[in-house]
């Protein structure tokens, strides 16, 4: 009877421990349909498949593979990229370039969904194979992970002064862009960097480009020529 008992007792415990460790591990499907396997590949055979929204208990995760069980019981193995669990707390990150294409999917080949522009923060769900599946303006993308940084981007800007009579200051980086705004000789610009002989400005707090060539590090000195009257 004892033995029995012992026997018993220890079943309970664990359904018990197996019913809290279901209840800490519940995930939600993120893609359209997803399919679940009999194994932790896609070489395995899709057993069935879930759909966005489905909700699920994960059992156990073996290389990027989560082992799941639906709601009516049924289980398999399926991709942790679209598994959202209460493990993948997302962390906020900013776009350290100017900017940045967030595409469909972790690859250049996918298309783009929208540009961000430095310094805009994002919800990072997961990084895989140097691509980050983000959050951003409630779409779900990814980007290109080296380009998302901790912190803001310090700019470091030197004074500079126009030594042209006259200076136009262009939306972009060539000739070809339209030009904003046009700056008379001497006037002082704030210059953020320089790249193929364009300088990146930053003038009535707007940001432009201008040819470098055509900033200095000090004023004009003009020779003011005095006539007298013999």
């Amino acid at each position: 009877m004892n033995k029995k008992t012992i026997i018993t007792s220890m079943a309970v415990l664990q359904l018990f421990a197996g019913t809290i460790n279901a209840q800490s591990n519940q995930g939600i499907v993120t893609a359209t349909s997803l399919n679940v396997r009999s194994g932790p590949a896609t070489s395995y055979t899709t057993k069935f498949i879930v759909n966005k929204g489905d909700n699920v208990t994960v059992e156990d995760s073996a290389d990027g593979w989560y082992k799941i069980t639906t709601k009516d019981g049924k289980n398999g193995w399926a991709s942790s990229k679209y598994i959202q669990t209460s493990q993948n707390t997302t962390t906020t990150k900013v776009v350290s370039i100017s900017s940045l294409n967030m595409r469909s999917g972790p690859s250049t080949s996918y298309s783009i969904i929208e540009v961000l522009t430095k310094d805009t923060q994002v919800e990072v769900i997961s990084v895989e194979d140097g691509w980050a599946k983000i959050k951003y303006n409630s779409k779900t993308g990814y980007v290109s992970n080296q380009y998302l940084s901790d912190k803001k981007v310090e700019e470091v800007t030197q004074i500079k002064y126009v030594n042209a009579t006259t200076l136009n200051v262009r939306s972009g980086p060539s000739t070809t862009y339209s030009i904003i705004d046009t700056l008379k000789q001497d006037a002082k610009v704030e210059v953020i960097s320089i790249e193929n002989n364009w300088a990146k400005i930053k003038h009535n707090n707007e940001i432009g480009y201008v040819s470098a060539e055509y900033l200095s590090d000090k004023k004009v000195e003009t020779i003011q020529i005095k006539y007298v009257n013999a």
